[in-house]
């Protein structure tokens, strides 16, 4: 049975996207602000924002598919800076969670919070954001 991790900080984010859980359930903890720091997506089951938002994230994976908070595929070795990783997730549930100022590029089923296999509750992109 999976509890709760806890995500409060860019790093914990990146930690998550190296856990490729598709079962993972997340919290956030207080608002988590990505400005000069690197975004990768993660895999989850769902995601309770508590209100939260998550700030300044500019991802431009133009080649890759399913792109978003949530990475729904396969990842490419040249997508992925750090080596391939193979993230897949069936569906996964947010709530209570804002983007703000966001960019996403990619090539097919972008989205803010996910590009596939997403549902949201309460949940909202602000900000000068840009889904492409």
């Amino acid at each position: 049975m999976y509890t709760y991790l806890k995500l409060s900080t860019p790093e914990e984010c990146r930690v998550a996207a190296y856990l490729c859980d598709v079962r993972q359930k997340y919290q956030i903890t207080n608002d988590i602000d990505f400005q000069g720091e690197t975004f990768l997506p993660f895999s989850a089951e769902k995601i309770v924002g508590n209100g939260h938002a998550i700030k300044n994230i500019s991802l431009d994976w133009s080649d890759s598919d399913n792109v978003g908070l949530i990475c729904n595929s396969d990842i490419s070795e040249s997508a992925f800076q750090f080596g391939p990783l193979n993230i897949r997730t069936e569906a996964c549930t947010i709530s209570d969670l804002t983007l703000e100022n966001v960019s996403f590029k990619g090539h097919n089923f972008v989205g803010a919070f996910g590009g596939i296999a997403i549902s949201t509750n309460n949940c909202k992109v602000t900000g000068n954001s840009s889904i492409t």
